[in-house]
């Protein structure tokens, strides 16, 4: 029985892991859509040799790319929780 290992070392193996994989699906990804539809680029947005992006694609990708940023904003002493 193999027991798992808590080291730092395999968490960072297992982002690269994660990483890699992401990175070659996107590279393929091109090749798994037919390119019927195809998402419009933005007129300010000059691009040589890139191939078009499908809409089914760009579907799939759009809750990685909807995401807003939290700071700091102190703590709450009543109940000893963050104040963002």
């Amino acid at each position: 029985m193999r027991v798992p290992s808590t080291s730092a070392n395999n968490y960072y193996r297992l982002g690269a892991d994660m990483i890699t994989r992401l990175f070659l699906a996107a590279l393929f990804a091109g090749t798994a859509f037919p390119a019927s539809a195809e998402v419009a680029k933005p007129p300010a947005l000059t691009a040589d040799g890139v191939p078009a992006m499908p809409d089914a694609l760009a579907a799939a990708t759009r809750p990685y790319m909807e995401s807003r940023s939290a700071g700091f904003g102190g703590w709450n002493a009543a109940d000893r929780s963050m104040l963002i």
